[in-house]
């Protein structure tokens, strides 16, 4: 019992094999550094990488090596993967409601708006998104 209660207090001098053991306060900071770059690439029109970052994130809920912190790991990579859905249903929502011009095409309701409602961009948008989300491995097994 009490080598597990060293190791609790510090892990990095038990790590095994030349593995690199990391704290969950390193973890953290990894994945809100995660959230700003998906962000800024977001802002910067930067759809490939935001999603190749989002596919990181994904990443990160396979890792059940850190046990101990997998419900705190859990909670912010889904955090993060909600805040890209927010984004692309923004995205979709915006091409639905505003044209390339930035006229206004229709302002849609709030609940119950129907598939004509919505213009062919903004559905190809959408049908792009469902691909390339559908596409995703490290995802899916998640859903």
């Amino acid at each position: 019992m009490t080598m597990h209660l060293e190791e609790l207090d510090d892990p990095q001098k038990f790590a095994e094999d030349g593995i690199k053991v990391i704290s969950q306060q390193e973890y953290v900071s990894r994945l809100h550094e995660l959230k700003d770059e998906i962000t800024r690439a977001w802002q910067a029109d930067d759809r490939v990488t935001s999603l190749k970052l989002s596919i990181k994130v994904a990443k990160l809920l396979m890792d059940t090596s850190v046990l101990e912190f997998y419900p705190t790991l859990f909670v912010l990579a889904t955090d993060v993967m909600d805040m890209v859905g927010d984004m692309v249903w923004e995205r979709i929502k915006q091409k639905a409601e505003f044209s390339e011009g930035g006229n206004v095409i229709s302002s849609l309701p709030a609940e119950n708006f129907k598939a004509e409602d919505i213009s062919v961009d903004a559905k190809e948008t959408c049908s792009n998104w469902f691909f390339k989300i559908g596409s995703i491995r490290e995802l899916l097994p998640r859903m």
